[in-house]
């Protein structure tokens, strides 16, 4: 229940990087605080909140990319001129083909069904995904060993390391955050 609760920080961080572009004044940030989590948490159609709807579609969300969008909302908060991206480009590179290959693997379009092995071999994965992290970004590296803490506390109600790594939206965010990078050169 609480993954519902969680979903509200994507679209605060949304509404951040909005405020930022347009350099809103600093009492819209908490004012956003407070109508995102209104409008995401009370129910509107047959009980059903805009979280548990968005829930539906994408399911929980990761470690990984809770970690990421609250690290943004502090970033802006920063309120400086110059802002400081917590991940490089070839640390995108890396999430998009690491979640990229996880996700051919999901859907059997890779035959390695890495999903469903053992824990023990997953966890040996999941490491070697955060070592391989640190060649591309350090910034990167200490994300995913925050989310591997998470996952030695059992965070989540998950028992796949992947579900605290990988995450279909952050996947397609990370996608389109390349396709930015290039298209401004």
């Amino acid at each position: 229940m609480i993954n519902h609760y969680l979903l509200t920080i994507p679209y605060i961080t949304l509404v951040f990087l909005i405020l930022t572009y347009f350099r809103a004044k600093t009492s819209s940030y908490s004012l956003s605080i407070v109508a995102i989590t209104l409008i995401c948490n009370i129910p509107f159609y047959h009980t059903l909140s805009f979280n548990d709807l968005t829930f539906s579609v994408v399911g929980s969300l990761s470690v990984f990319s809770l970690i990421f969008y609250t690290l943004i909302c502090l970033e802006t908060f920063q309120f400086k001129k110059k802002k400081i991206f917590l991940i490089s480009k070839k640390g995108f590179i890396y999430i998009a083909f690491t979640h990229l290959i996880f996700y051919l693997c999901f859907l059997n379009v890779i035959p390695l069904n890495i999903y469903y092995l053992d824990e023990k071999t997953t966890l040996f994965m999941g490491c070697g995904v955060i070592l391989l992290s640190f060649f591309f970004d350090k910034i990167l590296s200490i994300i995913y060993l925050i989310c591997l803490f998470a996952y030695a506390l059992k965070i989540l109600e998950h028992n796949n390391i992947f579900d605290y790594l990988f995450d279909p939206v952050f996947f397609i965010i990370s996608i389109l955050i390349l396709i930015s990078k290039l298209l401004k050169k």
